[in-house]
């Protein structure tokens, strides 16, 4: 169901009926159990420009240029972001 959900909103976003930015949101906090925050959209948005530019592995940043770190210290990569969060359905978006 989550899936479908998600091609939706992509699908919206793709008539530009919605923008990413609020179908990410959406999908973050009404698409995945438990909902995620908010606070995550500029990440998921940063990891999925990186995979669309086949870049799977960068590491991501936080806003103050510290790397994005699980508790145990390891750097969150693209790649990590789109299958944690379940962006799949988001890949090849561009944002305009």
């Amino acid at each position: 169901m989550g899936h479908m959900n998600a091609m939706g909103f992509r699908e919206a976003v793709e008539e530009g009926s919605i923008g990413l930015d609020a179908a990410l949101e959406w999908h973050l906090t009404g698409n995945c159990y438990p909902p995620l925050p908010v606070g995550l959209v500029p990440f998921a948005k940063a990891a999925l420009t990186h995979c669309n530019n086949e870049e799977w592995d960068a590491e991501l940043t936080r806003p103050d240029g510290a790397l994005l770190a699980d508790q145990s210290g390891t750097p969150i990569t693209a790649r990590r972001m789109v299958e944690e969060l379940r962006l799949e359905a988001f890949l090849g978006l561009e944002e305009e």
